[in-house]
């Protein structure tokens, strides 16, 4: 029976803190406009703030559902979830999660990281030609086009983001040519296209490099399933994150108080 990716890592990651004898709590959690949000506290005192896309193509129309309460040790049960809702706290929590055993515990082996000023110029040497954008991140294509690169394609699922410049998300195995560079949003996490990308990845010699603040999850476990790097953030300022997302705000406006990171594989 085919396990979901994100199952897999959302195991991985909680037979890991569960080894550790220390599951944190849940303090706070909410659904946003454009993120939604979990707050965890360990037994030092700490708190980590996970984030996560809410898919907001996907909550439209959809049954309105939510838990009762949020607890780590049924992770498994929010990533896999039908509600988007739910899927969505489900990735937020596994960020916080991920965090705690990243930057709390130092459970950091199986690659490098980098974190500074320096990993956007080192994020934008690892995009080679020919590159797939799968989501329309607009500034990254627009930063990357400037630097030279020409044969870019973008991929968008929500049509309302495609902007006349990026092609549906269908289009993903008529566009990924061999050896290509596969620049892929964290979103893909929440809707589980994710596994589809990697497979057509590993059938066309393709290095992926996930992105953005929804791809917070512990690199090692996705590092194993075949992604080279990954580009994401931790909030450091745990309160203006929060507000910035209760009041519907996005990635743009809540970045800036958090220190970003890269993770590479060492292979």
């Amino acid at each position: 029976m085919y396990i979901v990716l994100l199952d897999r890592v959302s195991k991985w990651l909680l037979d890991m803190i569960i080894s550790l004898g220390d599951i944190p709590k849940v303090i706070d959690y909410c659904v946003g406009v454009r993120y939604s949000y979990v707050l965890i506290r360990d037994r030092d005192g700490r708190e980590w703030l996970g984030v996560a896309l809410t898919p907001i193509e996907d909550t439209i129309g959809s049954p309105y559902e939510l838990p009762d309460h949020v607890d780590c040790t049924s992770l498994l049960d929010y990533v896999s979830s039908l509600s988007p809702t739910i899927k969505s706290l489900g990735v937020a929590l596994l960020n916080a999660l991920s965090s705690y055993l990243l930057w709390g515990r130092g459970i950091n082996s199986g690659f490098i990281i980098k974190t500074g000023d320096e990993i956007i110029y080192l994020l934008d040497k690892l995009i080679e030609e020919p590159a797939v954008v799968i989501g329309n991140m607009g500034p990254l294509v627009r930063r990357l086009r400037s630097q030279g690169l020409k044969n870019i394609r973008v991929l968008e699922r929500n049509p309302c983001f495609r902007c006349g410049v990026a092609l549906p998300d269908t289009a993903l195995s008529r566009t990924v040519p061999r050896n290509a560079t596969l620049v892929v949003t964290g979103a893909t996490l929440v809707n589980d296209t994710i596994d589809y990308i990697i497979r057509i990845s590993k059938e066309r010699s393709c290095r992926i490099i996930l992105v953005g603040p929804t791809a917070a999850v512990h690199p090692k476990p996705l590092i194993q399933e075949g992604v080279y790097a990954l580009a994401s953030m931790v909030p450091i300022s745990n309160e203006k994150v929060i507000r910035i997302i209760k009041l519907g705000g996005g990635r743009w406006l809540f970045s800036k108080f958090c220190k970003h990171y890269l993770a590479l594989s060492l292979n």
